[in-house]
């Protein structure tokens, strides 16, 4: 269809971005992180992620029924991935490739990047939805996926997570022009 068409054809140009912008990352994803690295938000996120993919991977149940927030860090202190962003759903989305390769930064680093190109494709579907452009839809994603802001926090993985800001709002734009159940359900999850 059209709508898989153009789909297929904004991935490919926010991915192709997202690579070009976090170059020369893609020469080494096992090896570097596409956060500045340093004492700090990189190396707890790469934690974080890597207990939740770990805890994906080795111990679904404890996913579901929430001993995974008992992180190995303060003990003996509870609940202590509560503490941060947990990165659940990403590491739930990352769990088969941890699962392959064991690789936590590779895992990080395409999560990254990935999440650079959902935000543009996102936006895309978005703006290609409420104002009908192509062309505005491309302006617009990329400069939402590519904006000074993701400069400022690329040490902030939880952050780049911003492809859920325009869903919401393309949800929202559907529930009023069409006031479907089926957007209703979209826009609260």
């Amino acid at each position: 269809s059209s709508s898989a068409s153009w789909m297929r054809k904004a991935a490919l140009i926010y991915f192709a971005a997202a690579v070009l912008y976090t170059w020369p990352l893609a020469l080494h994803p096992t090896s570097r992180l596409a956060a500045p690295v340093g004492i700090g938000d990189p190396f707890l996120n790469l934690w974080i992620l890597g207990w939740g993919m770990q805890a994906v991977v080795e111990r679904p149940m404890d996913v579901l029924n929430g001993r995974a927030f008992n992180a190995n860090i303060f003990h003996p202190a509870e609940s202590t991935l509560a503490y941060s962003d947990h990165l659940l759903p990403q590491s739930a989305a990352l769990a088969p490739v941890y699962a392959l390769t064991r690789d936590a930064v590779l895992c990080y680093n395409l999560l990254f990047v990935a999440s650079l190109a959902l935000s543009g494709l996102a936006m895309h579907a978005y703006v290609r939805a409420v104002v009908g452009s192509a062309g505005g839809a491309y302006l617009a994603g990329l400069a939402w996926a590519f904006w000074p802001y993701r400069f400022a926090h690329l040490i902030h993985l939880q952050l780049q997570a911003l492809y859920f800001l325009p869903l919401a709002f393309l949800c929202l734009h559907r529930l009023v022009a069409g006031r479907r159940t089926r957007d209703a359900i979209l826009l609260g999850l």
